[in-house]
């Protein structure tokens, strides 16, 4: 999925939504996910996280640590989910915690899959009208990011996913830096 407008083999192709994207995948999920993101902004998003764990599926999500500090948005999302009951960790990367990954139903042979994003959860990534979404009237020039977005159904992707996932979002683990095991 890619979110401008393109040509492709000589066909206009229109913008996907990432956002939209991103919303399925969660609401593909029947037991359990968990990804890592850099920065999250995105209440839509969240409110389907918490509908999702009101369904009793489990969760689990990375943030990174220093975004939840510095910006007052994140903070928000943040807080409202933990307040909600998903868990939601602030991830102490030692340097940059970039991933945008997330993982489903890893456990559900045939129905597992995971989602590979060049964006983060943010407005200015992924939400198709751009930064300037609030903004009236809106102009025409306000798009995201350029950015893709990859979902795949593959238990055996799915299974190192998640392996990769556990060693930072777990608290058995919350590896950082040179702790991750070789």
């Amino acid at each position: 999925f890619v979110n401008h407008a393109r040509r492709v083999q000589g066909v206009d192709k229109p913008a996907d939504d990432l956002k939209k994207v991103w919303l399925d995948f969660i609401a593909g999920t029947t037991e359990s996910l968990a990804f890592n993101v850099f920065d999250f902004d995105l209440m839509e998003v969240a409110e389907a996280l918490v509908q999702k764990r009101a369904q009793g599926v489990e969760i689990f999500l990375g943030v990174d640590d220093k975004v939840i500090d510095a910006r007052p948005e994140v903070r928000a999302v943040v807080d409202y989910l933990r307040s909600k009951g998903v868990n939601v960790v602030g991830v102490d990367s030692p340097g940059l915690n970039h991933q945008k990954m997330a993982v489903r139903d890893w456990k559900i042979s045939g129905k597992a899959a995971v989602l590979l994003s060049s964006g983060n959860l943010t407005q200015s990534c992924i939400g198709p009208e751009g930064d300037l979404k609030d903004v009236k009237p809106r102009p025409k020039i306000s798009i995201p990011n350029a950015n893709h977005t990859i979902t795949l159904e593959s238990d055996g992707l799915a299974a190192v996913v998640h392996h990769e996932l556990v060693k930072t979002l777990q608290s058995d683990f919350l590896y950082r830096g040179r702790t991750y095991p070789l």
